[in-house]
């Protein structure tokens, strides 16, 4: 059977990954639960990523320098730590190009070459960023900041921690990246790393979440409910109305990711957000500001991460505690997932869309 029909979500604890697949059998999809399956490391895992280019190919990255890969969908782990020594590093981010631009001149061999889909990223503690440029057997630490506008960040860098970073392709073959983290503190390079732009976020909150729908629309969320959009690859970035923003004496939800879907079907985007308090939120058209409130399937459990499978109806968020919502209807009801059967904390979901998949490597 063609594995390029099968997507696949992977949640991520300190210790196991949990695979979940739909098989179409007669027309008919079966959902078959979810599988367990353990790492090589027992740290705490922060985030995970997949790209469309090759099925079953994760990356995982969290505490103590660890940096891990599966080619074979977590059948076998490899380790691809960084040489930095530095006491304490955890990792928050990883991000290698998803998807290549979808190119009607493609021969084998050149597509990927255009893509850059060997050059990633992954961010962390002491404002820390490395690259790699051969998927991952090295990792070069990437230090060339500069903070016009933002100045004061500059004494402060060693000490902030980027929780989260997105690689987007730029033809012919270059890569635009965005990092987040704290103190609103945006950062964004064009030229493959080698230098990192300050972007005015007009907040000091934390930032954990960046996700950026093309080369220039995209948004990032954090501490206090705060939404921030950019329509011009992050040369302004402006509030959205979430409804969720708080004050000093009643903070907003910490929102801990987003993830932005192309809707074909409606010819838009959709975004969706997830955080404490059991908090769901989405934009079902980006060309408007306003944001909606989802009815969760918690109230009193924070939220790590949100997906969608291709299809937009079908999605998870997951959590504290090994809380899973789930929803059959577009995001319109959650439930709890009982077949998600590990109680301890999600921190990241990496979803394979076959779609992509398909238009990568036909």
């Amino acid at each position: 059977m063609d594995s390029s029909l099968f997507p696949s979500v992977r949640a991520l604890n300190r210790t196991f990954v949990l695979l979940s697949a739909l098989f179409y059998v007669a027309n008919t999809q079966v959902y078959i639960g979810w599988e367990g399956v353990e790492t090589p490391v027992s740290t705490k895992i922060n985030d995970a990523i997949t790209t469309n280019l090759y099925p079953g190919f994760y990356w995982m990255v969290g505490a103590s320098n660890v940096i891990l890969y599966t080619e074979d969908e977590g059948a076998s782990w490899l380790s691809k730590p960084t040489t930095i020594t530095s006491t304490g590093l955890d990792w928050h981010g990883v991000s290698f190009p998803k998807h290549c631009f979808d190119n009607p001149d493609y021969t084998p061999g050149a597509f990927f070459q255009i893509c850059n889909y060997r050059t990633g990223f992954v961010v962390g503690k002491y404002g820390t960023i490395v690259k790699s440029d051969d998927l991952g057997e090295t990792w070069e630490l990437q230090n060339n900041f500069v903070f016009a506008g933002r100045t004061e960040l500059q004494s402060r860098i060693s000490t902030l921690t980027f929780h989260d970073i997105q690689a987007v392709p730029m033809e012919p073959s270059g890569l635009y990246v965005w990092v987040v983290g704290d103190q609103g503190a945006i950062f964004f390079s064009s030229d493959l790393g080698q230098t990192w732009v300050v972007q005015d976020s007009r907040i000091s909150d934390t930032l954990h979440t960046v996700a950026m729908l093309d080369n220039t629309t995209g948004f990032t969320a954090g501490a206090n409910g705060y939404i921030l959009k950019t329509t011009d690859s992050g040369q302004t970035w402006t509030f959205e109305q979430s409804g969720l923003v708080g004050n000093e004496f009643n903070p907003g939800p910490t929102l801990y990711e987003l993830s932005v879907y192309q809707n074909s079907t409606e010819g838009t985007a959709v975004v969706w957000a997830a955080g404490e308090g059991g908090t769901i939120a989405f934009l079902s058209d980006i060309s408007r500001s306003y944001w909606s409130q989802a009815a969760s399937c918690t109230s009193d459990k924070t939220l790590y991460t949100i997906a969608f499978r291709y299809t937009l109806q079908i999605g998870w968020a997951f959590g504290d505690s090994g809380i899973a919502c789930k929803t059959y209807d577009g995001g319109a009801n959650w439930g709890i997932d009982v077949q998600c059967p590990v109680r301890i904390t999600y921190r990241g979901v990496a979803e394979y869309d076959p779609i992509m998949w398909r238009n990568a490597a036909r």
